[in-house]
């Protein structure tokens, strides 16, 4: 997750995302052009850290603080990296419970009413039909972008649109999906 720098951008193994815009203008499609990535939240899991309270973050630094920074088998650490690393300045970042049903998830994403703005919400490896539909309502009311993974076995834009026709991703204005990294 992250926005692509400029030096990145020319990467081969960037082209299939650059193409995948054009391909989406070419069929008539709606195409994002800017979001404001100025402040955003991350809800998952980590490796400890308060449950279901934002925590406004400055930098990566400040995230291995309070959430212990890298597991090999969670995500957060990995995406609020990359934010940093591609020029966010601030974000804000809920635990979510480690039980990990859709129940737990729901409250961490209720946690957020207490944050006054952000532009972007970020759900890193969290696929669950149940918890980005909840993701997107709330995205909607907070007049947010949401950023969700693709789904296992989603890799190509023809198996995103099956995913999203089938209830797999919601259906949304207000999101964007990331597709894993295809090489040539």
């Amino acid at each position: 997750m992250g926005v692509v720098s400029s030096s990145l951008a020319e990467h081969p193994l960037f082209r299939f995302h650059r193409s995948m815009g054009e391909n989406a203008i070419a069929a008539g499609q709606r195409v994002i052009a800017c979001v404001g990535t100025s402040t955003a939240v991350f809800i998952g899991s980590a490796v400890h850290g308060s449950v279901n309270q934002p925590v406004s973050i400055s930098g990566f630094a400040a995230f291995e603080q309070q959430f212990g920074g890298f597991a090999a088998d969670l995500e957060l650490g990995y995406a609020v990296q990359q934010f940093f690393l591609n020029g966010g300045s601030s974000a804000w970042v809920v635990r979510a419970d480690a039980d990990g049903t859709d129940a737990a998830f729901r409250q961490s994403i209720r946690a957020l009413d207490s944050v006054d703005a952000f532009s972007l919400l970020a759900l890193p490896g969290i696929t669950a039909p149940a918890i980005l539909a909840a993701a997107a309502d709330y995205c909607r009311k907070r007049r947010a972008f949401l950023v969700v993974d693709s789904p296992p076995g989603a890799r190509t834009p023809s198996q995103m649109s099956a995913a999203i026709t089938s209830g797999a991703i919601p259906s949304t204005s207000k999101g964007g999906r990331v597709l894993p990294l295809a090489s040539d």
